[in-house]
């Protein structure tokens, strides 16, 4: 007897604008074969959005990156319960690298099968593989490759309502990440406060290493140049210098000196008229720096500078407004790519549920060709008897 999962995981591995042709045919085979309740739960399977095929074409045809995705995903949320932050950052980093280099794989994988990734798909996908590095339950199911919607982390545990098309086949696999994702919550949650304490406690430990180790470099240079004292040689007592002859007094020079001296110290007493400016005392000579030239070549260059500076501000007005411009265009932009999508969407539930009626009126006309082939025939050999008994 099939199983749904095994049907599931055929029709999840086509392209997903051929998946509802597929999914109705092999419905009506099942039906044919006599498997009505599988049959009906095929019929069932919804659509996958087109981020959700393109991780499930991924899964099929990028199982290495995929490994390598769950495989980070699983140090991810170890280092995360172990509240290791510098190890969280190294991961985080790997992680959007990883990701970026899986979603350019896929566009390229995709292309090569006649399918494409628009931005926004490659951005639910890119969200998707996040998701499944830091949920145990949401990397059980993107494993199934029977996504139906992409998945997207959050605070708590990643959503997955509606999201694996056929949820037998989680398994026990769900159940175990699923655990071990709560285990590490639950150690997150209720050691802490140990875990800080601890922290705390080797923080304590570190700086009293370093202030200890800090007058021991301090004395290094006096340990550095105790041999040096050890080894130089004791002074010896400088012989006192030669008394110098003290000066014979000229009697000539003295008393005219003294009286010059007296003259400066009166002047000196005396208030001063102020100078003018650039112009010396009277009696002495100086010299007047030139700075017109200097003063002139600096308004010059204040000058250059302030219109340098006005045409730089009317460029920067003339930025901020093309600026403005655009990101209005870009929001009325995607305002409209937003409508189309709401379209494409609504479009395609109705072509879906017009494939479904479509599937439906073709089996009544089966049966309908059937009961008829079935009349037709019995009218025949009632003719056939009614033309014997006339006879």
């Amino acid at each position: 007897m099939t199983d749904l999962v095994e049907v599931a995981q055929d029709l999840y591995g086509l392209a997903v604008s051929d998946f509802t042709q597929a999914r109705n045919d092999r419905a009506k085979q099942l039906r044919a074969a006599g498997e009505k309740e599988l049959a009906a739960a095929v019929k069932a399977l919804p659509k996958p959005s087109a981020a959700a095929g393109a991780v499930n074409t991924i899964v099929r045809h990028l199982p290495d990156q995929v490994e390598e995705v769950l495989e980070l995903g699983t140090a991810l949320r170890r280092a995360q319960a172990d509240l290791d932050a510098r190890r969280l950052r190294d991961l985080n980093k790997q992680r959007r690298e990883l990701t970026s280099q899986v979603v350019r794989r896929a566009r390229t994988l995709l292309a090569g099968m006649g399918q494409g990734m628009s931005d926004a798909v490659a951005g639910q996908v890119e969200a998707t593989l996040h998701a499944a590095m830091v949920d145990g339950g949401a990397a059980a199911a993107l494993r199934t490759g029977l996504l139906v919607e992409p998945m997207e982390a959050t605070v708590g545990p990643v959503d997955l309502d509606g999201v694996v098309a056929v949820p037998a086949a989680l398994g026990d696999r769900a159940e175990q990440e699923a655990t071990a994702t709560a285990r590490a919550r639950r150690s997150r949650g209720g050691a802490p406060a140990g875990r800080a304490a601890a922290a705390a406690r080797e923080a304590e430990a570190g700086r009293e290493a370093e202030a200890g180790a800090e007058p021991e470099t301090e004395e290094v240079p006096e340990a550095a140049e105790a041999p040096e004292r050890q080894a130089a040689p004791e002074p010896q007592p400088e012989p006192e210098p030669a008394r110098e002859r003290e000066p014979q007094p000229e009697p000539e020079i003295e008393p005219a000196r003294l009286r010059v001296d007296a003259r400066r110290t009166t002047r000196a007493r005396q208030p001063q008229p102020e100078a003018e400016p650039g112009r010396a005392p009277e009696g002495r000579l100086s010299v007047v720096a030139d700075d017109t030239r200097a003063l002139e070549e600096a308004r010059e260059e204040a000058a250059a500078a302030d219109a340098l500076a006005d045409s730089a501000q009317r460029t920067l007005r003339k930025a901020e407004e093309r600026i403005q411009r655009l990101q209005a265009r870009s929001l009325r932009l995607q305002a409209q790519l937003e409508e189309l999508r709401r379209q494409v969407d609504e479009r395609e539930q109705d072509l879906e549920v017009v494939e479904d009626e479509l599937a439906d009126a073709e089996e009544q006309r089966e049966a309908a060709e059937h009961t008829y082939d079935g009349a037709r025939t019995a009218a025949d050999r009632a003719r056939a008897r009614m033309a014997r008994l006339q006879r």
